[in-house]
């Protein structure tokens, strides 16, 4: 674990210009820093990569669910595999006991950070995912880390749903042996699924914009 150091994802916005990789594909990843959130020593999400097949090459942000090693600015570029959560097989933790269950639940928590980019839960949602693959990170490691990891754990048993885990990538370091010193892994979200509260509020939100729209119309006419 590298102090303050901890690399991870964000997106692009509703997905626009955004290329997805097909699974397995093998690809450059560039480092380029993290983003201002941290706690315990050690930056969470957001974190900036760069890599060679999705969007371009263009930076993205993406969160990091691996506690143990470490990324340092200006290293060598590396390479990856791509998968995706619908399927694990090339991951880091994919022969973990529940594996599966831990990266359905690493998905739910990073869509909740994006649907609510709050420095707080940056932190909560990051070392709660930590803490799915690593359990000696400890699930109150943080505030609120343990709810996250609560709300995860009641998501997964009420069926996962409202989550599309093909979209989810996970970027897999592959030209390193498996020590401390390889880089780490990290998922990427280039579109944040929207929680059903949203969803209503932006279906109430359209409803009234029709309505307004329908008395100009009346009062035009």
């Amino acid at each position: 674990m590298l102090s303050k150091k901890k690399i991870v994802v964000t997106a692009c916005l509703l997905g626009l210009g955004c290329f997805i990789p097909s699974a397995a594909k093998a690809d450059t990843v560039t480092f380029i820093g993290a983003g201002p959130n941290q706690a315990n020593g050690v930056y969470v999400t957001p974190y900036q990569l760069q890599v060679s097949s999705i969007n371009g090459g263009a930076t993205i942000n993406v969160i990091c669910d691996d506690y143990t090693d470490e990324v340092k600015n200006g290293e060598a570029p590396w390479t990856a595999s791509i998968e995706t959560v619908a399927n694990i097989a090339g991951a880091l933790f994919a022969g973990q006991a529940n594996a599966q269950q831990n990266y359905d639940e690493a998905a739910y928590l990073y869509n909740s950070y994006l649907m609510n980019p709050t420095a707080a839960n940056a932190i909560a949602d990051n070392f709660a995912i930590w803490d799915l693959f690593d359990p000696s990170v400890g699930a109150n490691a943080v505030t609120g880390e343990q709810a996250a990891l609560t709300a995860a754990s009641g998501w997964y048993a009420g069926g996962a749903t409202g989550i599309n885990f093909s979209q989810f990538l996970i970027i897999t370091p592959t030209n390193w042996s498996n020590d401390a010193n390889q880089p780490q892994e990290y998922i990427y979200d280039p579109t944040p699924t929207p929680e059903p509260g949203t969803l209503a509020m932006f279906g109430s939100g359209l409803l009234g914009l029709a309505g307004i729209l329908r008395r100009k119309l009346v009062s035009n006419s």
